[in-house]
């Protein structure tokens, strides 16, 4: 599948939203003050504003027919901003389920890597490796409580449809199973969570085996999440993560405060043996 392609169908969905019926813009300010270290001395430490996923995008519905474009804006300090196409597809949806073409949210990061993925500013440290938002065509469905989705995604030549990403979700009263692997056409990978969530406590856990992409053996990667709710508006979160072939170890803390109905500050630090983070930020949602 062409990215040309990608891009021309959503740019021409999108000068059809007046078609839908149901539509709606959003989005999310999401900045703040970061600090990071190398570990060593404080001179190595660095100061910057540091914008994390803030985004605006738009919604439309028709009947079965959705759409669905977001677009991002990140950086921190230690590049040039990014401006991204987060999202960009076209969905139909009936009694088997839902059908999307373009550029979706992956079935493993919806149902797997996003339990973990607590954090504002640490959204992706820690080299755990996810993939977000390929471009393909994605089919998703629940059965009973089950809840399943397969994508054909384009592979590393970013144009066929050679690799693929599936996972499954399964409730069993306060606890979670949730099984998925992916593939780009070259490389394998799979990887296994399971939550237990009992009154504001969250306690996740997360496995993924990771296809060695040469000789040699493969890779495991765990991560640990601890989430709980803290007096009204409150919350505080702990992750615990290893990466075998870096031999990375680091724990994040995070805790976060609504302000308003659509406005939170926050404060998230992740020391280190190879690098420490803090950040102190603000976000808002429209």
């Amino acid at each position: 599948m062409k990215k040309s392609a990608i891009l021309a169908a959503s740019i021409a969905a999108l000068m059809a939203s007046s078609a839908f019926a149901d539509q709606s813009w959003y989005g999310r300010a999401n900045l703040a003050v970061s600090t990071k270290g190398d570990g060593a001395a404080a001179a190595n430490e660095e100061m910057s504003i540091q914008s994390d996923a803030s985004r605006v995008g738009w919604k439309g519905t028709s009947g079965p027919i959705s759409a669905h474009f977001e677009f991002g804006y990140d950086g921190d300090g230690d590049a040039d901003p990014v401006v991204s196409n987060r999202l960009g597809y076209v969905a139909y949806k009936a009694d088997f389920g839902e059908i999307a073409i373009g550029k979706a949210f992956s079935p493993t990061w919806s149902q797997i890597h996003l339990r973990t993925l607590f954090f504002n500013a640490f959204s992706n440290d820690r080299g755990f490796p996810m993939t977000i938002w390929p471009e393909g065509v994605r089919y998703t469905n629940t059965f009973g409580k089950v809840k399943v989705g397969a994508m054909l995604t384009a592979g590393t030549d970013g144009e066929d449809l050679d690799g693929h990403n599936i996972a499954a979700t399964f409730p069993i009263g306060p606890v979670s199973l949730a099984i998925g692997a992916n593939s780009d056409g070259t490389n394998d990978d799979t990887a296994f969570s399971v939550q237990y969530t009992t009154g504001k406590m969250t306690l996740t856990a997360t496995i993924k085996n990771l296809e060695a992409e040469t000789a040699g053996e493969d890779e495991t990667v765990t991560l640990l999440g601890f989430k709980m709710g803290v007096g009204e508006n409150g919350t505080l979160m702990i992750r615990h993560s290893t990466w075998d072939e870096a031999d990375l170890s680091g724990a994040t803390f995070g805790y976060h405060h609504k302000v308003g109905p659509k406005s939170s500050i926050y404060l998230e630090s992740s020391p280190a043996d190879f690098k420490d983070q803090t950040h102190i930020g603000m976000r808002i949602d429209f």
